[in-house]
């Protein structure tokens, strides 16, 4: 039968490997966990190019087509509002045109009507 030393010395050397359990696990859990962190900050690292990657790619079409249709539209405008420069000028003339003909009728109209 075992006595009270026997019993003390079986728990002492279960709690021995208890503890060299939980330190081989503790070990293996820490290994584990920098492990997940390292392949984290790769997948982090490698989202942050592929991001980088787009907005390179948007900023390339925005360059390319957004500028020039806003360059287009610009010219656009540009061209009409010289256009209806142009007409506005024109009708002044008209109206100029019109009211030295207008004078010239009602002198003419007089001249006949004396």
């Amino acid at each position: 039968m075992l006595d009270q030393n026997d019993l003390q010395a079986i728990a002492q050397l279960i709690d021995s490997k208890m503890d060299n359990l939980e330190k081989r696990m503790d070990s293996r859990l820490e290994k584990q966990r920098d492990e997940i962190l390292e392949v984290m900050q790769q997948q982090t690292e490698t989202l942050v190019e592929m991001m980088e990657q787009k907005i390179r790619g948007v900023n390339v079409i925005i360059e390319n087509d957004v500028c020039k249709r806003i360059d287009s539209l610009f010219d656009g405008y540009k061209l009409a509002h010289e256009k209806q420069w142009e007409l506005e000028r024109e009708t002044e003339k008209l109206r100029e045109q019109v009211n030295n003909l207008q004078t010239r009728l009602e002198a003419l109209e007089k001249k006949l009507s004396a």
